[in-house]
């Protein structure tokens, strides 16, 4: 059971439950106790799609979307980098992402090129592995360590590179096939597909 709705208390998040339970997450890390991997701030269409509360960080700027788990604030992250980022290479992803009055953006970039993907790379053509590797380096940075992406699919070992919905590719559809077969098959999500073909009208 996930919980609907959240609140921050002083430095805490209390995350409220539909049986009336609630738990409270505290600690100096914003990214683990908003469920923020990415530390998306409220106010973006992610935020406010998928968030639950607001946690304000009193500096009288970040104001950051809480999110009902890790899998979701995940999930919000890597929407938000295709939708806004896409025709960005990571050098101006991260100058966008991460700017410099708040934080070391080079470093930020060099721990990107440590993973193998240049600062020059386009994010929108990035293989799905590529992609994969990129969000956890965000989440990494992010949270000082203390998280990781949860996709486990495409590891910087594992061989396969399927493509990023973004990447040029096409499917025949074959009779019995449905958008959620096709998605699994190319390992992207539905939304992925529609944002990708916007011509279709009727998902199901």
């Amino acid at each position: 059971m996930k919980p609907v709705r959240a609140e921050q208390k002083g430095k805490a998040v209390y995350y409220y439950y539909s049986d009336g339970s609630y738990e409270v997450k505290s600690g100096n890390n914003i990214a683990i106790k908003t469920n923020n991997p990415g530390n998306l701030v409220a106010d973006t269409l992610e935020g406010k799609k998928y968030g639950i509360g607001i946690y304000d960080r009193g500096d009288g700027v970040h104001k950051f979307a809480i999110f009902p788990d890790i899998e979701t604030g995940e999930k919000a992250l890597r929407e938000y980098l295709l939708r806004k980022y896409k025709d960005d290479n990571i050098e101006n992803l991260m100058y966008r992402y991460a700017p410099p009055e708040y934080n070391n953006t080079e470093a930020y970039i060099k721990a990107i090129e440590k993973s193998g993907i240049d600062r020059n790379s386009k994010v929108g053509e990035l293989t799905q592995e590529q992609f994969n590797i990129l969000v956890d380096t965000i989440i990494k940075v992010e949270s000082g360590g203390k998280l990781k992406s949860n996709n486990t699919e495409n590891t910087p070992n594992n061989t396969s590179s399927p493509t990023n919905p973004f990447t040029s590719s096409s499917h025949t559809v074959q009779p019995g096939d449905t958008l959620s077969k096709i998605a699994k098959r190319y390992n992207v999500s539905v939304e992925d597909l529609l944002r990708a073909n916007p011509w279709i009208k009727n998902p199901n």
